[in-house]
């Protein structure tokens, strides 16, 4: 049935279903839609038949308003006061005209299967004139109609089309009735981060055939839209495109309903916010989920919120680097991933096989805080101490006075682990335990000369994620570090005054509260106030 405007005189004249609404929302927001760009698209039934077929129980010249009971999928309405073209009554356009947001809310909330399943028809030969004013318009759509990011995941599926088989229903049939967008081979993985660590494990899962959808910050958002995830690993280029990406949890959800592993690749400071909204977010918990953090207390924190039966620990010896949004270097090939169950005894292979298999030296272990406190030790060396001086780490190891500070710091670590009775354990491509070797037992000048080419060799003029964190005025991880060895080892009764005083000046830096040119270039002042700590009680 058309709709037709009362004036006989008058030419506005449109068919029904979903092509009229998508021209008439073009009219009345300004922007041109050729009739051709809409001629593959399914007919929206129920909103034709709800909102366009006349009512005669409405009496004429009344405002038209749109209401939704998305229960009982009822829509309420009156008509409309007059026509957009010509001024007399009974104008769908004038609706939208004057009423564009609720309208346009109760059109899409009840037409959204009918949309989505129209999008799936597209055929890939539609010219690109036709499939851009498309996406403009689902966008404008999705916006006005409250569902932010909506036309962002839908632009995706249009233009990406991944995963998808003949004969199989593409990614929005399934999300339009209420299935995971994905295949269903493969595991569905949710990363939440797309800094350096994230894009890293989201390009190379996705290489191997895993649909991986990335959440991230607006800007990155828009950059990997447009240019992608790229890993410059070696003289190897890896580039892929995510099977989505958004910039919440929430439309993480909208796309799948479940998903087999979330990677939490956020800093420590930001871990907790992230497992409120997993939490309370719609849809089903991850089957396992993986903090990925160079501190200890990721899992405590992720098995109080989730079940500890989904916890994996993950201790990724892997430095990367961010060359720009959605491209990352790896720095040292030939480094790789350890994992553990955060409750002994569950299964940890198939999580193991899934990284092995995406490229990465991966390995299991029984013990969480194994893992943990191993790579804690290793991210220690020339971390706090660069930060606080703002000097690279062959120089902190190439001064004896900054040297004997970093070597006190990494035994009393040490002596914490020990008194954790927690083992440990060599990681994938970074030894441990000779490490813990030279700093326990070598003699100073040795174990400094030893350290301090090994820093050069790795390290170069890469400063360290601490002082690049304090640099660019964001907070600090140091509590989950040197921090995290102070408080255990209060706990143990063990002293710590290094760990202590970089924990506490880092921090106070951080707030303000101390002025970094305190600090900057003059060891003697950081040492002073160790020395000030090692003469109190309890430290």
């Amino acid at each position: 049935m058309p709709v037709t405007c009362s004036n006989p005189g008058c030419a506005h004249s449109r068919p029904t279903g979903f092509a009229s609404f998508v021209s008439l929302l073009c009219a009345s927001t300004g922007r041109h839609a050729e009739p051709w760009a809409f001629a593959h698209l399914s007919c929206a039934q129920e909103v034709s038949s709800q909102l366009l077929a006349p009512k005669a129980d409405v009496p004429p010249g009344e405002e038209l308003v749109i209401t939704f009971d998305p229960v009982e999928r009822i829509v309420t309405r009156r008509r409309l006061t007059h026509c957009y073209t010509c001024g007399q009554p009974g104008c769908l356009v004038d609706l939208l005209r004057r009423h564009g947001d609720q309208a346009i809310r109760g059109l899409l909330e009840l037409a959204q299967r009918d949309l989505l399943g129209a999008l799936d028809r597209i055929p890939a030969d539609l010219e690109p004139r036709g499939r851009q004013q498309l996406l403009e318009v689902i966008e404008l759509v999705a916006r006005d109609g409250g569902l932010p990011g909506a036309g962002g995941i839908i632009r995706q599926w249009v233009v990406l089309q991944p995963h998808q088989r003949p004969g199989e229903p593409a990614g929005l049939t399934r999300w339009a009735r209420g299935e995971s967008c994905f295949p269903v081979d493969g595991k569905r993985v949710l990363v939440v981060g797309a800094g350096a660590v994230g894009c890293l494990l989201a390009a190379r899962l996705q290489l191997a055939g895993h649909p991986v959808v990335l959440v991230g910050r607006p800007e990155q958002v828009a950059a990997i839209r447009d240019s992608g995830l790229q890993v410059q690993d070696g003289s190897q280029t890896l580039a892929t495109r995510p099977a989505a990406i958004v910039a919440s949890l929430e439309e993480a959800f909208v796309l799948s309903r479940e998903y087999d592993l979330s990677i939490l690749a956020v800093k420590a400071y930001d871990l907790q916010e992230v497992l409120g909204r997993l939490a309370s977010t719609p849809g089903s918990l991850p089957r396992a989920v993986m903090t990925p953090q160079s501190g200890v207390g990721a899992e405590e924190s992720a098995a109080e919120t989730c079940g500890p039966q989904r916890v994996l620990a993950a201790a990724l010896t892997i430095p990367v680097t961010v060359v720009t949004r959605g491209s990352v270097a790896v720095d040292q090939p030939g480094r790789g991933l350890a994992l553990a169950p955060y409750l002994a005894g569950e299964p940890v292979d198939e999580w193991v096989a899934l990284f092995q298999e995406a490229g990465f030296a991966a390995t299991g272990h029984p013990e969480h805080q194994a893992i943990k406190w191993s790579k804690l030790f290793a991210s220690l060396a020339a971390n706090a101490t660069c930060a606080v001086l703002a000097r690279k780490p062959a120089v902190i190891y190439r001064h004896a006075p900054t040297f004997a500070l970093e070597r006190a710091m990494l035994r009393e670590t040490l002596a914490v682990i020990k008194a954790l009775e927690v083992p440990l354990v060599d990681l994938p491509g970074t030894p441990i335990r000779p490490l813990a070797r030279v700093v326990q037992l070598m003699p100073a000048g040795m174990a400094q000369s030893r350290l301090a080419a090994q820093l050069e060799r790795e390290r170069r003029e890469k400063m360290p994620l601490l002082y690049l964190d304090l640099a660019a005025g964001k907070p600090s991880e140091v509590s989950w570090l040197n921090g995290a060895v102070a408080e255990a080892g209060r706990l143990c009764h063990v002293p710590t005054p290094v760990n202590r005083v970089l924990d506490e000046v880092l921090n106070q830096i951080t707030a303000g509260t101390l002025p970094w040119d305190d600090f900057r270039g003059k060891p003697q002042a950081l040492l002073a106030r160790v020395r000030a700590t090692q003469g109190r009680k309890g430290t």
